[in-house]
């Protein structure tokens, strides 16, 4: 697996063009004003788009929309922190510095998944922890995904191979903290500890509901 060289803001800029290029040539009825119109048939969030269609909460990645006469800076593109008066306090990409961005509305960026944003140590544990299934070998058992519960927790998801081997089956969820010092050997271990190699997937047709 190769390693990821760029920047937070770069990686995360990158992966907005990729994904807006994609939206472009297979979604050409997209429409800015209508949420429907950008999910699948499933009503998943398939497509980026820029989403006229509702105000931004925290968290969301924004641009500003007029502020650009004077030419891009660091806080064009960013993440919503709190509204103002006036405009939103905008966090900037891959640091924790805000800024009092006034005088300026903001579009919502939105289908890009959240671990396609994560930043800093998450973003760098995300990888370790990819390369830790890559180092366990198992394959039947392929990395589904990770969620941060908090700063130094994550939950990593498991799915078997093909979405199961006869039947379709569920993924499972691998719960463990972590700090910048975990090592790969450590990350391979708690997966295992959690049932990476070991533990039955659960067909769907069985899950309990």
């Amino acid at each position: 697996m190769k390693k990821c060289n760029l920047t937070d803001r770069e990686r995360i800029l990158a992966i907005v063009i990729n994904r807006l290029m994609s939206s472009q040539l297979l979604n050409r009825s997209g429409d800015v004003h209508n949420e429907a119109s950008w999910r699948d048939h499933h009503g998943e969030m398939k497509y980026a788009h820029f989403a006229y269609y509702r105000k931004p909460v925290k968290g969301d990645l924004v641009i500003g929309r007029t502020g650009w006469i004077g030419g891009p800076h660091e806080f064009s593109i960013g993440f919503y922190h709190e509204p103002l008066s006036d405009g939103a306090v905008i966090r900037e990409i891959g640091s924790e510095r805000l800024c009092n961005y006034t005088n300026e509305e903001f579009t919502v960026i939105a289908g890009i998944s959240k671990f396609n944003l994560l930043e800093g140590e998450q973003f760098k544990f995300s990888e370790k922890v990819q390369a830790a299934f890559w180092k366990a070998d198992e394959y039947s058992y392929r990395f589904g995904g990770i969620e941060f519960p908090g700063k130094w927790r994550a939950k990593v998801w498991v799915r078997e191979a093909f979405g199961g081997h006869r039947d379709v089956s569920v993924p499972f969820a691998i719960e463990m903290n972590f700090d910048r010092h975990t090592s790969l050997k450590q990350t391979v271990a708690l997966l295992r500890a959690g049932g990476l190699g070991t533990k039955s997937f659960v067909p769907e047709k069985e899950k309990v509901s």
